[in-house]
This record gives C-alpha cells, structure tokens and sequence, in this order.
C-alpha cells in the first residue's frame, strides 16, 4: 500500500513539474541586433511607441510607422507561437524579422530622424541591461 502511495505521488508530482517547463527565448550574443531581445519590456512593446517620441514625425510618417509595427507585433507573435521550430531558427527568424523592419523603419525616417531613433534604442537598452 506504501509503494501504492509512493509511486502516485511521484507521478503527480512529475507530470506538475513538465507542465511548469516554459520556452526560453533570450538570446545570447554580442550583436546588439539580437541583444534587444532580452529585454523584456522591449519584447513585450512596452516603450515602442517612445522611441519615436521625440523625431518630429509627420502625421504620414506616424501612420506609416504604426502599420509597420504592427505587421512586425504579428509575424513577432507567429514565430513565437510556432511550435514546429527549433529555439535556433526561432531566434533566426526573429532577427531576420527585425531586420527587415528596421529596414523599413529607415526607410520612412529622414537620416536625423533615424541616427536619433538608433541613438534612442540604444540608450533605452543600456539603462534596461
């Protein structure tokens, strides 16, 4: 009847312990490309919007920013979601991901405007790290 108990308790509490296994999705490397996705604020969107704070954007260019960050939040949250992907290729797509956005974010910002975004991004990450 002991061994009974003791084997139902060591399965209970085993299969707790495999429901509480989350994802790890921090990323470690130099690059500071990947290195923004190990702030969590940064990842959760929580001071996105700040960021631009500060640029003088036109309303066009408000607009067009907002559609891109939003295109970016979505394809962010399928790679995120994709179960079928290993933690590499999921940290590749998320790079590749951000690149492709910065790219499009430059594209929209004037020169001043980007080196000050880029100025921006890089102090708000060094106060969070």
């Amino acid at each position: 009847m002991n061994k009974l108990i003791i084997l139902i308790s060591i399965l209970f509490f085993s299969t707790n312990s495999f429901a509480q296994i989350q994802r790890n999705s921090t990323v470690t490397s130099n690059s500071n490309d990947s290195s923004v996705l190990n702030n969590k604020n940064w990842k959760e969107g929580k001071g996105r919007k700040q960021m631009f704070q500060g640029l003088d954007l036109t309303k066009e260019q408000s607009g067009q920013l907002k559609t891109i960050r939003q295109d970016a939040k979505a394809k962010r949250e399928a790679i995120e979601n994709d179960g079928s992907i290993s933690d590499i290729e999921q940290k590749e797509r998320l790079r590749a991901l951000r690149k492709e956005t910065d790219d499009a974010i430059q594209k929209i910002l004037t020169k001043e405007q980007w080196e000050k975004f880029i100025e921006q991004r890089e102090k708000k990450f060094n106060k969070a790290e």
